[in-house]
């Protein structure tokens, strides 16, 4: 597993399909806050690479809402990129996306993802939900592949 590690992986145990390559190098990569979700029925992700590209992302993100500050939060996009994404619509609560690993090769990023739904015996809530996620990564110009993984995480009976 990558040194980017969040405590979803305690609750899932070990996360398998993740590769263990000569060659890759472990990025560092810090999660980062959003104030919102954005409503999107599908799955989604946006890379953003420079201040004008964060505004209008924030912008987006935070249209209607109601006594929210709409400071935007600085990032140094000479040195890092944001990356934001969304797995679309859900008729529940208690899904998470969560990241498990990035890694660097020669020919690209490889960033591996949790799409984590409740299992058998959970109480979950009906609601409508867009699970989402962002973090930080130093900036490159290398393609970026996503690998999604589902899980069912069961509740105790």
């Amino acid at each position: 597993m990558s040194i980017f590690q969040e405590d979803f992986a305690d609750r899932a145990a070990h996360v398998t399909g993740v590769p263990s390559c000569s060659g890759q190098r472990h990025l560092f990569a810090h999660r980062f806050e959003i104030p919102n979700q954005l409503e999107k029925e599908e799955p989604w992700v946006n890379i953003i690479k420079t201040r004008a590209e964060w505004q209008a992302f924030y912008d987006e993100l935070t249209t209607g809402l109601q006594g929210e500050s709409n400071t935007l939060s600085e990032i140094d996009f000479e040195v890092f990129q944001l990356i934001v994404g969304g797995i679309g619509v859900r008729g529940q609560g208690g899904n998470s996306l969560q990241v498990t690993g990035i890694y660097e090769f020669d020919d690209g990023i490889s960033i591996y993802v949790l799409d984590a739904s409740p299992g058998d015996h959970c109480s979950a809530i009906t609601v409508i939900d867009y699970p989402m996620t962002a973090f930080l990564i130093r900036k490159t110009d290398k393609p970026i592949v996503f690998n999604v993984q589902s899980a069912r995480i069961n509740c105790a009976q």
